[in-house]
Parts: C-alpha cells; structure tokens; sequence
C-alpha cells in the first residue's frame, strides 16, 4: 500500500510529471505486466515521492469486481499450463491427474473470484517466449505448471513476469514453488496398513532417478523404518528402473520379503509371481496407485487437493507481486488416501 500526505494526488497528476498516460499510471501502480518494467518502477516512485494513496473504496470495488460481485461477472484468469495437449486428457488413462488437479484448482479458484484457463504448452507453431506475450497481453500474472511426464527443463519460458507454481517433481529447471504428493507420509501410512495386515518383512523397491526427483522422503521413511526393527528383518533398499531388470527377481529370492511397497507399477508382474517364506503370496502397495486401475492397492494421490492448494499458493505470489524464480522456493505435501486394493493380502 503506498501511504500519502495528501490525499488530492491523483493519477492524470502523476501521469503528468512521468511523461504517460493516466491508463498507464493506473496499470503500472496495479502491477500490470502489460507494462514495462522500468514504467512501472518510475510511475511507482513517482507516486510514492507525490504522496498518492489508492483510494480504499475504488480498491474494495475493484476486489469485487474480480470476484464476479459486479460489472458482468468478470474474473480474473489464472493459467494451467499442460504438457500434454489438452484434448488428449481424457483419451489417454494415464493423464488421469491432469483434469482432477485442473478441477481442484478450478473449483476454489471459482469459490475466491478467480478463473482457470487451460494453455497447451507446446501449441505447434508457438514458442514459449510467444505464450508468454499472449498471457502477459491478457492480463494474466499467474500460472500453474501442470505435471511433466519426465524430468525436464523450461527456461524459454519467460517466468519473470509471471508468479508461478508447479504441480509435481520433474521440472529440473527453473526451480519454483510446487505442490506435490507427500512420499513421506505415504510410506507411513502403508507400513501402518502393512502391521496391521501382519506383513512383517517390507521391501522398498523404488526408481533411483524418480526418487532422486521426489527429494528421497519415500527412501528415508523406509529407512528410518527399517532402524526400529531386529536386523534379521530388514531388507535393503532396490533401486531398479526397468521392468525387465533381473535384479528385482534376484533380489525377492534373497530376501524373501512379505510386502513391497513400491514407487512404480512396473514391478508388479515380478512381484505377483514371488511367494513368501510361508508361501503365499507377496504383496505390493503402490506409493501413486491411479483410480482407474483399482486393482492396486497402496496410497491414492489427492489429485484435487494438490490442485487446491497449488491455487492458494499461487493467488498469495500474486497478491504479494511475487514473479519469477523465487530465491526460496517452497514445497506442499498433500498426503494419498490408502486403498487395499486386490494386491495387498494378510489379515482381514
């Protein structure tokens, strides 16, 4: 808030003694990236030095105004940018996520004034400088960067006229403020659900690159696990990236474990073969088990919550005119919800 001595400034006056128009004063004190930073900076310390106060009721207004209170319905836009091309959402089952966070984040941006729109990141013919024109030329200050299938870099994007937030772990770079699945509590919840079913003897086989990616939270409640527990027991961790790698048939013949817990799907196949020392079957909890696939049990991704608090966080960067890579990026962690599934057995 700019603090006045006089409250008579008003904005044709500094509009006058910065050499613009009113319209722009107006857009430069609201932040608008429409216009140029060093406008902005000189329409803002001119105002300061004339002693301009925003008038709090045209303020309260125009916070009506977004939220849809008055003058049509107007709200501001606030963009999910996807990967994958949008269409292709409900064609492919593995993109699952994509619309239950776009919902998530669509539905408490609608309960707060705002609105979601969808932008296909690799539009043929559209550079990510040229999607970064158009949604600085629409008023846009904030977007959401959608999950990306691998890990990956996007430094074309101009990220310093936008606050940003991304869903999941593969961006590389830049690094910005994210909201993920919560590894660490999921692997809590399923070694609880595995002592309750009686599985005493819990592998954790996991992608090293992924759990690299996921800041090692799964790995290090496993192995914090395994500490509290007689050294007969233990099992050591089998970091295996391929669902063809022989090292996951070796490894389950050595150790023999009751229970995997497990960061991909594709060691399933393996698994359901094994057998126990007491020779039923082993079971397999997967830490990201999809709804559609509901045979698996293991921990479901709140995909709708992550959306949810990715909005929040995002609408607070753009209320504090927070752009850009942050110096301090911060992380959320929404937890899964457990479901058995048909691939964890024991007690009932």
């Amino acid at each position: 808030m700019l603090h006045s001595r006089s409250a008579k400034v008003s904005l044709p006056a500094i509009a006058a003694a910065t050499g613009v128009s009113a319209s722009t004063v107006s857009r430069a004190l609201n932040d608008d990236p429409r216009i140029a930073q060093g406008t902005r900076k000189k329409v803002v310390e001119a105002a300061r030095r004339m002693g301009y106060q925003k008038n709090a009721s045209v303020t309260a207004l125009m916070r009506g105004f977004r939220r849809g209170d008055n003058m049509g319905g107007h709200r501001e836009v606030l963009a999910f940018l996807s990967h994958h091309d949008p269409r292709e959402w409900s064609a492919q089952s593995y993109l699952e996520h994509y619309p239950q966070m776009l919902a998530g984040a669509s539905e408490r941006a609608e309960n707060l004034g705002y609105r979601v729109e969808v932008f296909w990141l690799h539009e043929p013919g559209r550079s990510f400088a040229r999607l970064g024109s158009i949604l600085a030329a629409r008023g846009i200050r904030g977007v959401i960067l959608g999950p990306l299938p691998e890990c990956a870099q996007l430094n074309g994007f101009p990220w310093e006229y936008f606050a940003a937030v991304a869903l999941g772990y593969m961006l590389e770079t830049p690094i910005l403020h994210r909201v993920q699945n919560d590894m660490y509590d999921n692997m809590s919840i399923v070694l609880e659900k595995f002592s309750t079913l009686g599985l005493r003897r819990i592998g954790f086989a996991t992608h090293s690159k992924v759990e690299q990616r996921l800041g090692r939270l799964a790995a290090a409640r496993f192995a914090v696990h395994q500490l509290g527990l007689p050294e007969a027991d233990r099992i050591p961790i089998l970091f295996t990236d391929s669902a063809h790698d022989p090292a996951l048939g070796r490894w389950l013949r050595e150790w023999k474990p009751d229970a995997i817990v497990g960061q991909m799907d594709y060691v399933w196949p393996t698994i359901r073969k094994a057998k126990r020392r007491e020779g039923d079957s082993v079971s397999f909890a997967w830490l990201a088990a999809q709804r559609n696939m509901p045979e698996f049990g293991g921990t479901v991704p709140r995909h709708e919550a992550i959306g949810a608090a990715a909005l929040d966080l995002l609408i607070s960067l753009v209320a504090h005119g927070d752009k850009g890579v942050p110096a301090e990026p911060r992380s959320i962690l929404i937890p899964g919800a457990w479901r058995r599934g048909k691939t964890v057995f024991g007690k009932t």
